[in-house]
């Protein structure tokens, strides 16, 4: 099989972007292709460019690596892999090692938690790209402060088993009491403000359980888009279909703009990443597949074209619910 160039690749990575809903694991292979086009430019010596398609894969590698799966099963090895490689060529990542904080959180392994959360905060201050923002820096010292107290309370419990003479004791029972209450008050304020629900102009905060509740119970004839660690799903009347990051945050935008604020090929390239504006036909297979995947829920004819611009025409009630430190645009 002959070699193939960087335009070869190119090509693929096109019909990969255009291909991520009816491909499994589309995410894994866009990446790959980057991360192939950035190793060909290098031997094709084209530095400029190399670093450019770099930057893309960064792009890529901290905006979609939650998101990676396999043709069965999402992968949390797979977005722990993929963050870490993007902090390989850029250290100054805020999100990244936020994101990495939170996926070595729920493996209960703190130490490396809490210095991601720690790298978070530090480098808040002179990231050039994927700032946190303030919700999300006020979370990573929340979430740091519980790691930390995890930490604490492990070594402990670890140092209490040691029969050594004279030991020095830095906490008392007493002490560690006080700890343990503080651990528990953190991580309750943190799980009861895990999620954001917006319905209408109403916005409340709610916990994992109370997002199953409300997406379990809500009514007929309302519609949901939500946004979870790693699935993000359309819904209406029972029926539900589980989208690409991409086309979730256009339908959020569509959801949370106006007349005054429309849809165009301009807020479309900043909401998937692009540069300058997306080429109208893209532009338009994008709405088109938007449209398509709502229809399969049920909702037809709710997105409407007019002069290149896309707006959400549907007088249906919409709940949005989304992790509470998630960046949508």
């Amino acid at each position: 099989m002959p070699k193939r160039t960087s335009d070869d690749l190119l090509e693929e990575i096109r019909e990969a972007k255009g291909n991520l809903e009816e491909e499994k694991g589309g995410y894994s292979r866009l990446i790959a292709l980057y991360r192939e086009l950035r190793q060909q430019l290098r031997r094709e010596n084209d530095r400029d460019l190399a670093k450019d398609v770099e930057k893309k894969l960064i792009y890529y590698l901290v905006e979609y690596g939650p998101y990676r799966k396999t043709v069965y099963r999402k992968e949390e090895k797979a977005a722990i892999d993929s963050l870490k490689q993007a902090l390989h060529f850029e250290d100054h990542l805020p999100l990244a090692h936020y994101r990495l904080g939170l996926l070595y959180s729920r493996r209960r392994r703190f130490t490396e938690a809490g210095s991601h959360f720690s790298k978070a905060v530090e480098v808040q201050g002179r990231a050039e790209r994927f700032p946190l923002n303030e919700r999300q820096l006020y979370y990573a010292h929340l979430y740091l402060i519980a790691s930390e107290l995890h930490v604490l309370q492990d070594v402990h419990e670890k140092m209490n088993v040691l029969s050594v003479p004279g030991k020095y004791e830095p906490f008392s029972s007493s002490d560690m009491a006080g700890l343990y209450e503080k651990l528990q008050a953190t991580e309750s304020y943190l799980n009861d403000h895990a999620f954001l629900k917006i319905t209408g102009e109403r916005k409340e905060f709610l916990s994992k359980e109370e997002v199953e509740e409300t997406l379990l119970h809500k009514k007929r004839g309302t519609g949901h888009l939500y946004v979870g660690d790693e699935t993000i799903e359309v819904g209406f009347d029972g029926k539900t279909e589980e989208i690409s990051r991409d086309d979730g945050k256009i339908l959020y935008y569509l959801l949370q703009s106006s007349r005054e604020e429309p849809l165009d090929a301009g807020v479309m390239a900043e909401l998937t990443g692009e540069e300058g504006e997306v080429r109208s036909t893209t532009f338009r297979q994008r709405v088109k597949r938007l449209s398509r995947l709502l229809e399969e829920v049920g909702l037809t004819d709710v997105l409407a074209m007019e002069r290149g611009i896309c707006t959400f025409t549907a007088a249906v009630p919409f709940i949005i619910v989304h992790r509470a430190d998630e960046q949508l645009h």
